[in-house]
């Protein structure tokens, strides 16, 4: 089964106009007050709308995973193992909440974020894009020795570098 149905009934389901989000600023603790809540709900008209996209053609997504090993007896109780463990993933599933974003600011002190907003006329943007991939690629080397007790004293290695 696909998910993929699951995904456009989740985003758009969460935008106008079958869900209205209210947003307000500038309030204090006494706000809450038992009873007090209904006010931030008597003019909804004033809140900017949410939004969503969803890629209208989008690539199917895939990842590919291998692994290689080789195993060498060095002596009559010890083995040397070294291996190579892959994946690659391609067109991989972006959703984000923050479509509608601020940029930041080149500033002396840096960059400052909290600038007017991409389209000031909405709110939220919700997206879904399949445009992200990732990679791993690790080497795994492991050193066991058999002890006279038969129990094992293995020694392990694993270097791994992640991007996506």
């Amino acid at each position: 089964m696909l998910p993929l149905p699951g995904y456009f009934l989740l985003q758009e389901n969460q935008s106008a106009p079958f869900m209205i989000f209210k947003s307000t600023k500038n309030i204090v603790p006494v706000d809450f007050a038992a009873g007090a809540g209904d006010t931030f709900l008597v003019n909804s008209t004033s809140s900017p709308l949410a939004s969503s996209t969803i890629e209208t053609h989008p690539h199917r997504n895939y990842v590919m995973q291998w692994n290689f090993n080789v195993q060498r007896q060095l002596m009559s109780d010890t083995t040397l193992t070294v291996g190579y463990v892959g994946s690659r993933g391609i067109h991989l599933l972006m959703r984000g909440d923050d479509g509608n974003m601020t940029f930041p600011t080149l500033t002396p002190f840096g960059y400052q974020f909290g600038g007017p907003q991409t389209n000031s006329s909405l709110g939220v943007i919700r997206y879904i894009y399949w445009n992200t991939d990732s990679s791993y690629h690790a080497l795994n080397v492991n050193l066991a020795k058999t002890m006279k007790t038969r129990l094992p004293v293995p020694g392990r290695l694993q270097l791994c570098k992640v991007t996506g």
